[in-house]
């Protein structure tokens, strides 16, 4: 197996195949994975007012405050060892950038970004279909379909050229079969 010694931030907008993609990712790197949507998910199942509050955001497309995702990934920093680790759905706007990188630098640690391109008519069409066969609420409504690829859009737009800038953006054409781009990956991390 080849020797990886970033971790990734595998990014891409709703319904990009981030998800299938970290699995695979995790597996060939046998890297730990980080699925910030999971964990919003896993939290919005709680009863507390903040539980409360994070369900009430995430079924209408809006974004968990900073200090929630800081959290997690500190917590999940802390009980990382010096594997890979594979960020899914994280970071997502120019502050989460700064949160990721000021916490990867204490533990001495750098990262790539990895961005699954996608039309928006493509995210549209896969996000109906994944409604249809996972029954995820956040993809039924057309709506909050329209105001997650707006907040992507806006976001993508100030991430993609940071990472471009400092020459740790890799672009894969993410409409492509699975297989296809797990291999344009693999290729491009030289794995």
């Amino acid at each position: 197996m080849t020797k990886f010694n970033s971790d990734i931030i595998l990014y891409g907008g709703p319904g990009s195949g981030k998800g299938t993609q970290a699995e695979l990712l995790v597996k060939k790197l046998k890297a730990h994975h980080l699925d910030m949507g999971a964990e919003i998910r896993h939290l919005a199942q709680g009863r507390s007012e903040l539980a409360k509050r994070v369900k009430a955001m995430t079924n209408t497309g809006r974004l968990i405050p900073r200090v929630v995702t800081k959290q997690i990934v500190r917590n999940y920093l802390q009980l990382a060892s010096r594997q890979p680790i594979l960020f899914d759905g994280y970071p997502r706007s120019d502050a989460q950038v700064k949160d990721l990188e000021s916490l990867l630098d204490r533990a001495g640690r750098k990262v790539v970004m990895v961005y699954l391109k996608l039309s928006v008519s493509v995210i549209r069409a896969r996000l109906l279909h994944r409604a249809n066969t996972q029954g995820r609420p956040d993809d039924q409504n057309p709506v909050v379909i329209k105001r997650r690829i707006n907040i992507f859009q806006n976001q993508a737009k100030k991430l993609l050229p940071y990472f471009k800038k400092t020459h740790r953006l890799i672009i894969v054409d993410g409409d492509q079969t699975v297989a296809k781009v797990k291999q344009t990956i693999n290729q491009v991390l030289g794995l």
